[in-house]
This record gives structure tokens, sequence and C-alpha cells, in this order.
């Protein structure tokens, strides 16, 4: 046997559902609003007759329940766009023919699709889109769970109030300060428009803090007053994301700068070393260098710049392990991933993050961030890569000041050279200018002959100085020699 569908009948006291109602369902009636919502977990369709307050009825109603919800009265066009909005499933016009019937035919229909409905229902109310849904007036006939978790609202204490008095009382609460939310919904409401792609930021105490962007969208066109949905989305992620790029762009660019500059490299490197420090969060960031058996600090900066020494033992420093990498290490505890080592031993558990610094091919030291505490998180993909073009940079200004310093050296021999050379050059022409002069005047054969010699002199000389161009570079493997005999020999 069918179990009849049970029907709760809100109505005034004396009144009494219509026979084909009463004929065709188990019918419970409940003349007050307490009745009613106590009544509704145990029926299959709730139908609100004459009863005071109906919408008010209903959005209690929805509060606690999801059942079918028939609304059977008189109401102009606006009553029921209201009614819709406050969770009706279905309205029924009393004062048409046939009212009574199509009154049953509508309760059994709503209460055969009720799955889907439930379905529908329940997907509204755990949904993450915080969702309120506004009548006419702007009171809140629905709300889910997620718009009241975002603003650390009472659902039962929500549905049935109005929306602007939440806006200016427990929602401006919890909005960050700064917020101009509350205002610019006023304006949209007063203005009869959708507001659209809102943004605003909650920080209260009673909530956690979050961006969300909200949307409220008239249900009906035209002048009038209009049902909304309205939903919030939240966006944290998302501004988290946005947040972290620009953060990392104006690392790069800060890089740039400071790194283009004409300032001197050890200001340079000071002031990106500070800059990175802080950037992650860490206590020192250094520029060390591995010199055999020991580390060199070159550059210390931060809050335990101090700690580090001048000369470390190369076994007791991180920069070891950054100097046989391929090019970066990275620990957000040491003594839980590099285990036993001396390094570990001395500093302790600490977080570290160096990048690996070569000169010329051959390794130099590191470049490195350190904290005297270990983090709570892996160092970020761009935290690595920050230090590791911090490296690559330093890496090319030693090479850069390198090259420079080998050509002030060769410039200095180079003008040593042509000082000597100029010397020699200036002995024998002096000579053979002399000896012209006599040859002019006394017609001396051996004047001439001097002449040629020193002409002769010259040009042995002018040999050396191509040879010495041509195929002269820095010497290399010296050897002990005569120097009485060598001068002999040359001249």
């Amino acid at each position: 046997m069918t179990t009849p569908t049970r029907v709760l009948y809100a109505t005034a006291v004396d009144e009494h559902p219509p026979d084909s109602v009463a004929d065709a369902f188990d019918v419970t009636v409940a003349s007050d609003h307490e009745a009613v919502v106590a009544g509704v977990a145990s029926t299959d369709c709730l139908v609100v007759d004459d009863i005071g307050l109906p919408l008010s009825l209903v959005a209690s109603v929805r509060t606690v329940s999801s059942l079918p919800i028939v609304l059977y009265g008189d109401g102009d066009e606006r009553f029921v766009s209201d009614a819709v909005s406050a969770g009706i499933s279905e309205y029924v016009a009393r004062s048409r023919e046939n009212d009574a019937e199509r009154l049953a035919t509508t309760i059994a229909e709503v209460v055969g699709d009720r799955p889907g409905t439930a379905l529908l229902q329940t997907a509204l109310d755990r949904s993450p889109i915080g969702t309120f849904i506004l009548d006419s007036e702007r009171r809140i006939t629905w709300a889910n769970d997620a718009v009241c978790d975002y603003f650390g609202l009472d659902r039962a204490d929500v549905v049935g109030r109005s929306k602007t008095e939440l806006l200016r009382a427990e929602m401006a609460d919890v909005l960050a300060p700064g917020e101009t939310f509350t205002n610019d919904v006023m304006v949209g409401y007063d203005a009869r428009e959708n507001i659209e792609r809102l943004e605003l930021h909650v920080q209260g105490e009673s909530v956690p803090e979050r961006w969300l962007d909200y949307w409220s969208i008239r249900l009906t066109t035209g002048d009038q007053p209009s049902p909304r949905v309205e939903q919030f989305y939240d966006i944290t992620e998302r501004k988290r994301l946005e947040a972290e790029l620009s953060s990392e762009l104006d690392a790069l660019e800060r890089l740039y700068e400071v790194s283009a500059s004409d300032r001197p490299f050890r200001e340079k490197v000071t002031e990106l070393l500070e800059y990175g420090a802080e950037r992650m969060d860490a206590s020192v960031g250094a520029l060390n260098q591995i010199d055999g058996d020991v580390q060199r600090n070159v550059v210390a900066v931060g809050e335990d710049a101090a700690a580090i020494p001048p000369v470390t033992p190369a076994n007791e420093a991180f920069c070891r392990r950054t100097v046989e990498s391929d090019g970066l290490v990275a620990a957000k505890n040491t003594a839980d991933e590099f285990g036993d080592d001396a390094a570990v031993d001395r500093w302790g558990a600490v977080c570290y993050i160096g990048g690996k610094v070569v000169v010329d091919g051959e390794p130099f030291g590191s470049l490195c961030f350190m904290d005297s505490e270990p983090k709570s998180r892996e160092f970020s993909a761009f935290d690595e890569t920050f230090v590791r073009l911090l490296a690559r940079w330093v890496s090319y200004e030693l090479e850069r000041e390198q090259a420079a310093a080998e050509l002030a050296r060769e410039n200095e021999r180079l003008e040593r050279f042509a000082s000597v050379v100029s010397h020699d050059l200036r002995s024998p022409l002096s000579v053979a200018t002399g000896y012209m002069e006599m040859a002019y005047e006394n017609g001396d054969e051996e004047a001439y002959e001097r002449v040629v010699n020193a002409l002769e002199r010259m040009d042995d000389i002018i040999d050396d100085v191509l040879a010495v161009t041509r195929h002269g570079g820095e010497v290399t493997d010296p050897t002990t020699v005569d120097l009485a005999a060598l001068a002999q020999n040359a001249w």
C-alpha cells in the first residue's frame, strides 16, 4: 500500500484546506508560525494559505528545511516575485477557476519532483560560494553556510533581517580598515543596478582574513525594486598569487637597478644582500670565499652579521656544500637535511640558502642567506631563482673586477716597457746625432762608422721590440741569469 503524501497546511484558525486537498493527501493544519516550523520535519510539502506574514514564515522554514513550499492565495506580481525570492517552490492563485484542483495537482507535482529539488538545495547549501537571496525590500530570505562563515554570522539570525541593516552592523565590523564596501553596495542598491565584481577585504577577530569578489544581480527588470541574488566568491588565493607575483617583479626590478648602477661593487653587493635578507626573513646575508681549507668572509649584513667570523674552517661552513653543488643549496632545517655535518655542529639547526659563485670557470665561494631559526616552509621557487641570479651577478662582477685589475697591470707594464724602449732608443740616437755633426764638420770617416753603428743598434732595438710585441706575454717560467753578462751581450 502506498504511503499518502503528508501535507502541512498553514492557515488561519478557522480555515480548512480545500476538499480536493484534504481528500488526496494526509493533511495536518497549523495556524501559527512556531507550529509550522516545528512540523516541517515530519511532512512532505508545506502549503502556505491564509496566515499572517506568509513570506516571513517561508523564510523561517527555509532556515531549517528544503521541502517543497506551495503558496496559495492572492497577490500582485511584486508579491509573487518576493515569494519566489523567499524560497517558495510554486504559486497557485486562489481567485482563478478550479484553483483548489490546481492546488492539489501542484502539490503532487512538487512532491514528485522533490528529489531533484532537494539535491539542488543541498548543493546551494554546501556551495563554497557565499549566497544571499533578498526580496524587493532588501530583506534576506535565504542564506547559505558559506556566506555566514565569511562574515561570522548565524544563519538563523540572518534570514528575515534587512540586508541594509546587516551591511552597516555585523558585516561592517569585519571589514578591513579603509574598506568602502558598505558605501559602494548602497550606491548600487539606490541606483537599482546590478553590482558586478566588487572586491572586499574581510579582516576581523571573529573571522579568518580573506578577499571576496561580490556580485549582486537583480531578478527582475525595470525601475522598480527587485529581488536579488548576491554571491561572494573567495578570491584569497588569487590575491595571494597576485601579491606574490608583484613582490617577485619588485625583486627583479631592484636587482636590475642596483646591479646596473655605477656604484662600487662592495656597495652594490651590500645593498642587495640587505634586500635579500629582508625578503627571505634571514638574519644574515653574506658573500664568502673558499680559500683552500678555510672560508673567508667578504661581506656580511643583517642582525646576526657579527656572528660571522672573518675566517672559518671550510669543513665547518655551509659554503663548502654550496661550492661542491651544481649551483644552489637550500635547506629549511639544516639539522634535518644535512645530518652529521661539522657545519651543523657549529651553527646548529638553521635555515640556509646559498648560490655558487664561479670566477673564470673556477669555484670562488658562495652568496648565501641564513637565519638562526629553521623555516616552517620550503624556500619558494622564486627564492631559489633570486639567489641564483644574485650569485651569477656577483660572479660576473668579480670576473669583471679581476679583468679590470689585469688590464691595469698590463697597462702599467706597457708604460714601463715604453719608457725603457724610449730610453734605449734615445741613447744611440744621441750618439748618431753627435757623430753626424762631427762628420759634417771634419769629414771624419770614423765618425761615419760610429753613426752607422748607432743606427744599426737602433735597428736591433726595434727588431727586439717587434719580437716582444708579437710573441711576448706574461712570464710564466722565470729562470736565474747573470745580469752583468746579459747586459754586456745586449749592448
